[in-house]
């Protein structure tokens, strides 16, 4: 196995969750996703030192869309062996709802609305990025961590990587809705 960065960290970090109380998974990430905030592209598009081992850590080349590997990286910190070994950590956003679905974890868009209480801090949440009518971008994602429960007004914040005002940075209490009809759902890691 190839040593990576958050291999020598698991047990700190592990004992570190349990000290401070958190035994929710969902909640685990969304510590460990806020450790990150701040973190900013400073090689360029999608590039950087943080983001290019996010990227080449899940298979994705240097100059990547990253907000999924950012996630991704920040389940293996948080959860280590305890990850859900149905949830493929997969680069690309969309395919996480599929995993989540699969596992009968996954709250649609439309049952969200219709039931706000269920908006709480650590699902993951996914959203459409696709362009309409052109099928190859129908891969196209975001992925980001709930940080908040919904307001009455159906509003959330998150915890997201390649996002922020330019999409560069991992952002914190990132003004989110509802009502977006981008919003695909969200997963339950927990």
């Amino acid at each position: 196995m190839k040593f990576r960065w958050y291999h020598g960290a698991i047990g700190a970090v592990a004992a570190w969750f349990l000290l401070a109380g958190i035994k929710d998974p969902g909640e685990r990430v969304l510590a460990a996703a806020r450790s990150k905030v701040g973190t900013t592209e400073d090689g360029g598009k999608n590039r950087g030192d943080d983001v290019d081992r996010w990227n080449q850590e899940n298979g994705s080349p240097p100059g990547s869309n990253w907000c999924a590997n950012f996630l991704a990286a920040m389940v293996r910190f948080a959860l280590g062996k305890a990850r859900p070994s149905w949830l493929r950590l997969s680069p690309v956003a969309k395919a996480w709802r599929e995993d989540f679905a699969k596992a009968g974890r996954w709250y649609t868009a439309a049952e969200l609305r219709a039931r706000p209480e269920l908006v709480r801090p650590g699902l993951v949440f996914v959203w459409d990025r696709a362009s309409p009518g052109k099928p190859e971008t129908a891969w196209m994602g975001h992925i980001g961590i709930g940080a908040s429960h919904a307001q009455s007004d159906g509003t959330f914040q998150t915890v997201e990587g390649n996002s922020g005002p330019v999409g560069d940075r991992v952002s914190d209490a990132m003004p989110r809705a509802l009502s977006d009809p981008k919003l695909l759902g969200a997963g339950v890691l927990g």
